[in-house]
């Protein structure tokens, strides 16, 4: 069962990798890469954290990456699995350790892993050119605070395209990803944080939202994300006239 306040927490302290889909945890990284949250009153990896949220609990099993990048919590990167099945997949993705890969990273492979990601590849490439983990690469960039470069529009409407489910019979744009209980799909990629999915969808297709004006559905559907069916507007308030309202 879907668990809306860790889902927040984790939306909102996440640094989105739009190349390579993971959702990298911005907040307290151990040393050995995994992200760590509290839960409960005492600390939990988010990554585990993030399963249980949005998929159920994980019992006794491990939660795994596909990915590989120990900092990412995005629940479509994770799976379970025994210990067993962990080496398993290591083994086969070629990620057993040895000891060329717990050696320090040097300053000219730092140098050239920012150069690499500032052109945007993702951190297993950036990994598999530089003969690391892609753990290594993901948790020093992160702790470097580089970022891959601005997304132009064209690719952000593919990632809504990506993130939404068609409705044949409305023709609305159902978000497919986190929706939280007031029916408002939640855009958990945006370089700019955590935005409400419908009025990222207008931005993206439609254009800047202007100051002071919220964006509504003419459809009715909350987590409608149809350009066609968004529009920008004042709301009346009871003996207020026209006024911006917050966008819910």
């Amino acid at each position: 069962m879907l668990n809306a306040s860790v889902c927040d927490r984790i939306a909102k302290h996440t640094e989105p990798d739009l190349f390579g889909g993971c959702w990298l945890w911005a907040k307290m990284i151990r040393k050995d890469g995994y992200g760590a949250m509290k839960r409960a009153g005492k600390y939990v990896l988010a990554h585990r954290a993030s399963y249980e949220a949005h998929r159920g609990p994980a019992g006794h099993l491990w939660v795994l990456h596909k990915c590989d990048v120990r900092a990412c919590v995005n629940p479509d990167h994770l799976f379970l699995g025994t210990p067993s099945d962990n080496v398993r997949d290591m083994v086969q993705k070629g990620r057993a350790v040895h000891a060329a890969s717990v050696t320090r990273l040097t300053a000219s492979e730092v140098d050239e892993m920012i150069r690499l990601r500032r052109e945007g590849l993702a951190f297993r490439v950036i990994a598999k050119r530089l003969g690391r983990s892609a753990q290594a690469v993901g948790r020093r960039l992160v702790k470097l605070g580089v970022s891959a470069p601005e997304i132009q529009r064209p690719d952000l409407q593919k990632l809504v395209l990506r993130s939404v489910e068609f409705d044949t019979n409305g023709g609305c744009w159902l978000w497919s990803r986190y929706v939280a209980k007031d029916g408002y799909g939640h855009a958990c990629f945006s370089q700019r944080g955590t935005l409400v999915a419908h009025r990222f969808a207008y931005e993206v297709f439609v254009g800047p939202i202007p100051s002071g004006l919220s964006v509504k559905q003419s459809c009715g559907v909350r987590s409608c994300c149809n350009p066609a069916h968004l529009f920008t507007t004042y709301v009346q308030r009871p003996n207020a006239g026209l006024a911006p309202t917050k966008e819910t």
